[in-house]
């Protein structure tokens, strides 16, 4: 992350959910960027504090990404399979982790 100017950017793998119409979209941002244009609406959803998401997919891949989502649970694709990895947020720690992860630590 990147806050010159006040503006926050961001790069490396994102999750983020058009505040317009609710589409997702994973992706990996190679350039700083501090928004997200829908392919759907083609809203722009601006990114501030964005959180954590770390993922354990069967695959055995584990990736971290940053997202605006604010659900409990979400499904987030792994990045090499492709498959939904389920992961929940922890409430103690604002960050969102594998389901079954969450489970074995409690």
């Amino acid at each position: 992350m990147d806050k010159s100017n006040n503006e926050e950017k961001y790069t490396g793998f994102l999750f983020v959910k058009c505040e317009n119409c609710g589409d997702t979209k994973a992706y990996c941002a190679k350039f700083p960027t501090q928004y997200h244009k829908c392919k759907v609406c083609g809203a722009h959803t601006e990114f501030h504090n964005l959180r954590k998401i770390f993922i354990r997919c069967e695959c055995g891949r584990k990736a971290k990404y940053l997202t605006n989502v604010t659900d409990k649970m979400v499904d987030v694709p792994c990045p090499d399979c492709g498959s939904p990895v389920a992961v929940e947020l922890d409430s103690r720690r604002m960050i969102y982790k594998t389901i079954k992860e969450a489970k074995y630590r409690n």
